[in-house]
C-alpha cells in the first residue's frame, strides 16, 4: 500500500501548545484547548477560526463534545473540569476533581459514563446525564494520562505513569485484568477496530500491541518513534492508523499488518516543529495538534 500525505489547512491562532482537540456537532468543526489558557473553534471546509474563545485560569489539557446537550467538557491543569454552554459562548458550571492535570476525557453513551484522566494518579467516573461525580479511583502513584473504550462498550483501557495498563469491566468498573506495557509510562492507548488488539504507546517511544483474547499476550513491539507516543488513532475506513509523537513527527501505519507506512515530519512534509500532542481522522481529514501551537488538517490518500 502506498500512502501519501498533503497538508490541506494550517490553523494559527493559539498562543500556547495544543493539547486537547474534539469534534463538534459537524465532523467539519473542531474545538482545540491549549496552554495559553483558551479553547477555540476551527472550520474543516473553509479553513477559517470560528467566532467563539473561552478563556479559562489554567492550560486546558482536553475536551470532550456532547451532542445531546450541545456541552463541550473542558479539562484543565489544575483538577476542573468545566462545562461550556456552546451557545451562549460562556463557561455554565465548574467541578473540582482533584489538584491533577486531567489529561483525557471519554464518554460510554451505552452506559451514560464519562472518564476524566488525572495527573495525581486517579481517574473519575461521572454520571453521564447530571456530569456529577459518581467515584474516583486512585490506581498509581504517577500520572493516569489516556482511556480506550472498547467498541462494544464493555471494556476500558487505563493507562500509567508506571507503564501498566488497568482494564476494567464496565459498568461496574471491575478490574479485570492489570499488565505491564512499557517500561516507562504508558500514555496512549487505542483498540483495534476488530476489538480484539488494543495498541499502546508509551514514553519508552514504542508501539505496542496486545491481544485481548489471549490473556493481553504482548503480539507486537515496535520502537515506532525516538521519543514519547502521545496519541493513537484509526483512520474512518479503518485500514490505516496514525500515531503522534513528542519526536515532532506524525506516522501512518497499516491496520492489518502494523507496518509503517509514512512518516509526516518538519522535513519533507513541511510538518510540526514541536511535540505532536493530539489527532483526529475524520472525513475531513487527519487532524494533529502541536507544542509549536498549530494544528495542520493533512489529506491522507491510498493508493
Amino acid at each position: 500500500m502506498n500512502v501519501t500525505a498533503t497538508q490541506k489547512i494550517v490553523f494559527r491562532g493559539h498562543q500556547g501548545g495544543v493539547y486537547g482537540l474534539s469534534e463538534g456537532n459537524e465532523t467539519s468543526l473542531i474545538y482545540s484547548g491549549s496552554s495559553d489558557k483558551f479553547v477555540g473553534a476551527w472550520d474543516l471546509i473553509s479553513g477559517q477560526q470560528k467566532d467563539f474563545a473561552i478563556e479559562f485560569s489554567a492550560p486546558v489539557y482536553s475536551l470532550l463534545y456532547l451532542p445531546e446537550n450541545n456541552i463541550l467538557l473542558a479539562g484543565d491543569g489544575i483538577g476542573k473540569l468545566h462545562e461550556i454552554d456552546i451557545e451562549n459562548k460562556i463557561i455554565a458550571r465548574t467541578i473540582q476533581l482533584n489538584n491533577g492535570q486531567i489529561f483525557d476525557l471519554a464518554i460510554s453513551k451505552k452506559h451514560n459514563l464519562i472518564f476524566a484522566a488525572s495527573g495525581d494518579g486517579t481517574f473519575t467516573i461521572l454520571d453521564g446525564e447530571t456530569i456529577s461525580i459518581n467515584e474516583q479511583k486512585k490506581i498509581t502513584n504517577l500520572k493516569v494520562r489516556g482511556f480506550a473504550l472498547h467498541p462494544n462498550e464493555d471494556l476500558l483501557a487505563v493507562t500509567c505513569g508506571d507503564g501498566a495498563i488497568k482494564i476494567y469491566a464496565l459498568p461496574k468498573m471491575e478490574e479485570v485484568q492489570t499488565f505491564v506495557a512499557h517500561g516507562l509510562s504508558a500514555n496512549s492507548v487505542c483498540w483495534h477496530p476488530n476489538g480484539i488488539y488494543l495498541l499502546s504507546g508509551g514514553r519508552d517511544a514504542h508501539l505496542n500491541v496486545w491481544d485481548s483474547k489471549d490473556n493481553f499476550k504482548s503480539i507486537v513491539k515496535i520502537p515506532a518513534h525516538n521519543f514519547a507516543i502521545y496519541h493513537i488513532v484509526f483512520s474512518p475506513d479503518k485500514k490505516l492508523f496514525a500515531t503522534a509523537s513528542r519526536d515532532k513527527s506524525m506516522k501512518i501505519w497499516d491496520a492489518e499488518n502494523f507496518n509503517l507506512l509514512l512518516r509526516c515530519g518538519k522535513d519533507g512534509q513541511d510538518g510540526h516543529k514541536n511535540s505532536v500532542n493530539r489527532l483526529i481522522w475524520n472525513e475531513h481529514g487527519l487532524i494533529s495538534g502541536s507544542d509549536d501551537q498549530s494544528m495542520i488538517v493533512w489529506q491522507i490518500s491510498q493508493s
